[in-house]
């Protein structure tokens, strides 16, 4: 082989490289996790950490919690949680926008559940840019009491 086979191989294989590097940072997955979840009355508070890995931004569109008895959306407008003098916690509202290699804390309010205890199984459903839908449980142990959600809530008041 000669010098500019072996020029033009090389490239080729960077440029492969590259394409397939490019492809994969763009495809990146979001992630969800659930940090807490507290039931005071009929609403669900949940403090979920969004990662987006992608090179891209997400929105997340809908979350939807779902239950052994029914199917609850989120609300889409922000919820008083806790107001102390003159400071306020709201729950945040849809759609979220997560930029590109970031993470995000973000509180959500469920409102008006019915026939609702601690002891259901949770799914939360999430519709990711208007099309993938991602389903993560809730473990029985993320569950707040009513103290350590007010704990909780004033730590993001400072």
């Amino acid at each position: 082989m000669n010098i500019p086979t072996i020029v033009s191989l090389l490239a080729l294989l960077l440029s492969i490289y590259s394409s397939i590097n490019t492809f994969y940072e763009k495809h990146r997955k979001t992630k969800f996790y659930i940090r807490w979840c507290s039931l005071v009355g009929g609403q669900l508070d949940t403090e979920f950490l969004f990662t987006n890995l992608s090179s891209r931004p997400v929105t997340i569109t809908r979350i939807r919690l779902i239950t052994d008895c029914e199917v609850e959306c989120s609300t889409l407008f922000p919820v008083v949680l806790l107001s102390r003098e003159e400071k306020t916690v709201y729950s945040g509202d849809l759609p979220i926008t997560i930029s590109p290699r970031s993470s995000l804390s973000y509180l959500v309010a469920f409102q008006h559940l019915k026939d609702f205890s601690e002891s259901n199984e949770l799914t939360f459903d999430f519709m990711i840019d208007g099309k993938n839908t991602k389903k993560i449980t809730l473990p029985a142990n993320k569950y707040l009491s009513l103290q350590q959600l007010v704990r909780a809530l004033e730590s993001r008041m400072q």
